[in-house]
């Protein structure tokens, strides 16, 4: 009876835990040394607590905090290649390990096509489940040694199983399957009673690296895949590092985004990321850039001469409101390459990617890639790109 009751509470933490752990993702390809450890979340580079000459990692989960320090593994690794290359050295202040916190985090992917698929947990500690971690001294631990420390529920196995267990588990289910990277995860505060609190690792070893002082890490602590020491957000997530007015500061955490200083800027719906000014289509960001700053820059928020509504800058009987050229008069708006730009104040005007932007003299509009000869030179770059 009592075996079951422990089975059950066991379970129990195993399904809590399973629907909180994190996906694991390969790393940003930012990072070219191979044995370059990602720190994430709460974990940061620290000093030893019984020796402060020696370098270690750190984090203290008693808010909830929680972090991560992963290494991508080069492709096709299978468990086989990482005997004895799974391990590490821990020190809990007044804390221990239960409940599945710290583990040890195996991204797989079952079928060899580049795809996490699920994650192969092994627990620290010296029992089944984590567990047994003495609080306040360094202790080591091979988690590919003979404790049923493996948790592959994740994948349709078991959730006590050895390391030899999960190697014939993993070659048998899965042929073709490989480790895409190692994880270190520490997200006890949240659920686990008595694993709160800080904890020390060191000399973490993952297949053929070794994680054992500063050089041996970067951090990125929003976890966008972008290392903290080139992110132009480091406290917010923006993997695609835009920023439109190329201040440096990504447009993800940029509070005063502009003035626009090219016109490319005002392209692509680039012109509606302003704030400093803010503008009323492509045309009126054009027309800022084209004049130093005079004109232009007539949206909420911005300062210029445009206007909203039925204010006409120009004259040419456009309202400034929808007017591609707004301080250029061009009542006819004809704008030859579609980009939101009137041909009379487009200093860019192409490349042509439609043949009907040829026909009825529109080849003659042209400057961008070159000029046309005449309507079939116009087409034939449509057709070629030549």
């Amino acid at each position: 009876m009592l075996k079951r009751s422990f089975f059950l509470v066991v379970l129990a933490l195993a399904m809590v835990f399973a629907a909180r752990a994190p996906r694991s993702v390969r790393v940003s390809a930012q990072v070219n040394n191979a044995c370059q450890f990602t720190l994430a979340g709460a974990f940061q580079n620290a000093q030893d607590p019984t020796n402060p000459s020696n370098d270690v990692i750190a984090i203290d989960t008693t808010n909830g905090a929680t972090g991560s320090v992963t290494l991508n593994l080069p492709a096709g690794t299978k468990a086989p290649q990482l005997d004895n290359k799974i391990s590490l050295r821990y020190y809990f202040v007044n804390r221990t390990c239960t409940g599945g916190s710290p583990r040890v985090q195996l991204a797989i992917d079952k079928d060899g096509n580049g795809t996490f698929d699920g994650n192969a947990f092994g627990y620290v500690g010296n029992a089944a489940f984590g567990g047994g971690c003495n609080p306040n001294v360094w202790e080591t631990n091979n988690l590919t040694d003979n404790v049923p420390r493996w948790d592959l529920s994740q994948l349709g196995g078991g959730m006590t199983m050895t390391w030899s267990e999960v190697k014939t588990f993993l070659a048998n289910n899965f042929p073709n399957y490989q480790i895409l990277n190692i994880s270190l995860a520490d997200d006890s505060g949240g659920f686990a009673s008595g694993a709160a609190g800080k904890a020390f690792y060191d000399d973490i070893t993952f297949n053929n690296c070794v994680l054992n002082d500063r050089s041996d890490t970067f951090s990125d602590r929003d976890h966008d895949g972008v290392p903290d020491n080139v992110d132009n957000c480091p406290d917010t997530p923006n993997p695609d590092q835009l920023d439109t007015d190329g201040d440096g500061i990504g447009d993800a955490c940029d509070q005063q985004i502009g003035p626009p200083t090219d016109k490319s800027q005002c392209k692509n719906g680039g012109w509606q990321r302003f704030n400093n000014p803010s503008f009323k289509n492509q045309g009126d960001c054009v027309s800022f850039v084209a004049t130093g700053g005079r004109n232009g820059g007539g949206g909420t928020g911005g300062g210029g001469t445009g206007g909203g509504g039925g204010v006409d800058s120009d004259g040419d009987g456009i309202p400034d409101s929808r007017d591609n050229c707004p301080h250029v008069a061009n009542p006819d708006q004809r704008d030859t390459d579609g980009d939101g730009i009137g041909d009379a104040c487009d200093q860019q005007t192409g490349p042509p990617t439609d043949k009907n932007q040829c026909k009825n003299g529109g080849w003659q509009f042209f400057n961008t890639p070159r000029s046309f000869a005449n309507q079939g030179d116009c087409i034939q770059f449509v057709k070629t790109g030549r």
